[in-house]
């Protein structure tokens, strides 16, 4: 898949463009549409028949999982954690991982996690089915090199769009979560050569565990920054708000609160503060179509 990369806009001395992951043309786009490609490949050449994911069936990981196992004729299991307090809230993600057909196994956060995740294992194997988890082990080890290679061939794919384009970009600039998409491009400009610094904005821990978490996928320094976390995952102040709705009048672009547009507002405010100067800067907007559009509905109050 081709990428889609536009300039954005000038913001101070720096020049800044998006690469729109959000456009990718399967399972509603994002960054998760690679990655998941990527996982029933690897799931397929080791003879699995079936997927098994871990995550809120609210995420965009279960419901690319869940689309694109239903293409491949898979069956899809998601063991699905409830939010803190025991909440389970419905959004267009958890609707299409039903309406996919995947089946949802709910558990609760904390240590009981493997075993409900072994559970599963040990009964679809029971049925004749050979399992796949897509995190390796039950605990979540082993499957980081799969994890992390969509987006060192998405590195590699950038540097060629430079050649082709007779430029070059000085940083890029991304959200992180579990943290293989930023690991992959660290280690995709490594394996070509580049020196463009990665900044990552952590949307759900502190800097200094982000980084912790990153050394399962490289073993190259990371450039994490935590100062756009406010009060922690899925937070979105006033101001990242006033800042995304205008985003979104003025660039025809939408992006969510939680994932890529917190990390393109720190991007904003690091440019603003002076902590960038004429940077040519290439944003990577991982996020999907419905989780942008369930974040509208946080951008009123």
């Amino acid at each position: 898949m081709r990428l889609t990369i536009h300039r954005l806009d000038d913001w101070g001395t720096n020049e800044v463009f998006v690469l729109r992951e959000d456009l990718v043309p399967v399972a509603c786009g994002g960054n998760k549409a690679r990655i998941v490609l990527k996982l029933i490949e690897d799931a397929r050449s080791r003879g699995a028949d079936a997927i098994v994911g871990y995550g809120n069936s609210r995420s965009n990981m279960c419901r690319v999982l869940a689309m694109l196992c239903a293409r491949e004729g898979m069956p899809c299991t998601v063991v699905s954690p409830s939010d803190d307090g025991g909440a389970r809230v419905e959004t267009a993600n958890s609707r299409i991982v039903r309406l996919c057909g995947a089946e949802v196994v709910a558990c609760e956060k904390g240590s009981g996690v493997a075993t409900v995740i072994s559970g599963v294992m040990d009964r679809l194997s029971a049925a004749g089915r050979r399992p796949y988890y897509i995190f390796g082990d039950c605990r979540g080890v082993g499957n980081e090199r799969v994890l992390s290679s969509a987006y060192e061939e998405v590195a590699s794919a950038v540097c060629e769009w430079e050649l082709e384009h007779g430029m070059a970009f000085d940083r890029v600039v991304v959200a992180v979560g579990t943290g293989s998409t930023y690991a992959g491009l660290v280690n995709g400009f490594r394996a070509r050569s580049r020196d463009a610094a990665v900044t990552g904005f952590t949307i759900a821990r502190g800097k200094d565990a982000c980084a912790e978490a990153l050394s399962r996928f490289t073993d190259r320094p990371v450039d994490i920054r935590d100062d756009v976390l406010s009060g922690g995952y899925g937070d979105a102040p006033q101001e990242e708000r006033r800042f995304l709705v205008d985003t979104m009048a003025r660039y025809s672009v939408l992006f969510d609160p939680v994932y890529s547009g917190k990390a393109l507002w720190g991007l904003n405010r690091l440019a603003a503060g002076g902590g960038i100067r004429g940077e040519r800067v290439l944003f990577v907007h991982t996020g999907s179509l419905p989780l942008a559009i369930d974040g509208l509905e946080g951008l009123d109050g």
